[in-house]
């Protein structure tokens, strides 16, 4: 005689489904179709590790290569000022004193990751 099955597995499938349908974003109704983040299944996470997950997926992360960067700051399009507000931002302990010679330290030694 068999032993009668557990729901355990049927508990773990319907798990797995829910946690998919978390991932993707709603369709219907039809009308928020257009309007859909396609991030929405990362809503759950930072933005820093969202990012590492889309990199690890994609290849790709939520922020430019730091060159970018580095041509903004020279443009002027970033300023001090932001670079200050977004230290500040952070919480961060740096100001823009101490950030400067450590970004171009960084862009001499050839570490021109993401």
């Amino acid at each position: 005689m068999k032993a009668p099955a557990t729901s355990a597995p049927h508990q773990d499938i319907k798990a797995n489904i829910e946690g998919a349908c978390q991932r993707i974003a709603p369709l219907w109704p039809l009308k928020h179709f257009v309007a859909v983040n396609p991030y929405f299944g990362l809503r759950d996470q930072p933005f820093w590790q969202a990012d590492q997950t889309l990199r690890k997926i994609t290849g790709e992360g939520l922020t430019m290569p730091r060159p970018y960067y580095e041509e903004q700051i020279t443009n002027g399009r970033i300023t001090q000022e932001d670079l200050d507000e977004a230290l500040k931002e952070m919480h961060s302990t740096w100001n823009v004193a101490q950030l400067e010679p450590a970004m171009k330290q960084r862009a001499h030694s050839g570490d021109r990751g993401q």
